[in-house]
């Protein structure tokens, strides 16, 4: 059989094909891990949401990674700066959504860099920023208490790059692994009616 015809088939194929049931169970699979004993910061929410808008597509990539919070919060706990972790999630999200069409190596690691910076950003921002609401807050309302919450938050980070670094690496590549068998086993089959 000639080569671009076993492309055609996989192409269609691809097209038709439904990877949602397998990207959600490996969601699952790390938002189990966010239950786990580990270190702070050392989670896999942020991996979550860059595969879910990279893979799902559509709202689903964002409502897994939210219910995933949401879910292992019940258990870990509410407090009063969920709405920063939750936005720089949401955010992960729409940085994966942003190279959907082109899932490379350099994009899923870009993204992972990217949405670990935003974490830092935001979720520091909004500590800070608490003190505009709360009573007692931990930094003054002020630019030396802006950057010294960012500073404060340099040793968490270490662990927020590495756990989104591994994590998007293992559904990324678990992902494309499980996609290449299922499209390898489709060709052979195309292959043998043929």
């Amino acid at each position: 059989m000639e080569m671009g015809r076993i492309l055609t088939i996989m192409r269609n194929r691809n097209k038709r094909m439904n990877y949602w049931p397998l990207a959600a169970g490996l969601i699952f699979i790390a938002a189990v891990a966010r239950l786990l004993p580990h270190p702070a910061n050392f989670a896999p929410i942020g991996a979550i949401a860059l595969f879910g808008g990279a893979r799902l597509g559509r709202w689903w990539g964002l409502a897994i990674a939210f219910g995933a919070m949401l879910v292992s919060d019940i258990f870990l706990g509410f407090h009063s700066g969920m709405w920063h972790v939750y936005v720089a999630f949401a955010i992960a999200y729409f940085i994966g959504r942003s190279f959907r069409t082109s899932v490379t190596v350099p994009n899923v690691l870009g993204g992972s860099l990217l949405t670990s910076a935003v974490f830092f950003l935001i979720t520091n921002f909004g500590v800070w920023a608490e003190g505009f609401w709360l009573p007692t807050h931990m930094y003054p309302l002020t630019a030396n208490g802006l950057i010294t919450s960012y500073v404060m938050g340099i040793p968490f980070f270490g662990a927020t790059l590495m756990s989104d670094l591994l994590y998007s690496g293992a559904l990324f590549s678990a992902y494309a692994l499980v996609q290449l068998k299922t499209q390898y086993r489709v060709v052979n089959a195309e292959i043998g009616t043929a």
